[in-house]
């Protein structure tokens, strides 16, 4: 998920995704593609973006709205 984020921050730029995590370039195409094969969503297709984004919004509502069971005692 970082990396994903990261990416999409840096406007897909794969270089400075891998500057800004500190690994190698190479480490970040891998990472992206464990996301497409995870999701079956590919970061780095442009028709895809926005289900990827729709996603991780969709995704971060959930968690923020989610009540655990320590919040509530």
């Amino acid at each position: 998920m970082a990396t994903l984020r990261c990416y999409l921050g840096n406007a897909r730029n794969r270089r400075q995704t891998a500057a800004d995590l500190h690994i190698h370039a190479n480490t970040v195409d891998y990472r992206l593609r464990q996301v497409g094969r995870l999701t079956g969503l590919d970061p780095v297709r442009d028709d895809q973006l926005p289900r990827i984004v729709a996603a991780l919004v969709a995704f971060d509502a959930q968690r923020s709205t989610t009540v655990h069971p320590a919040d509530v005692a």
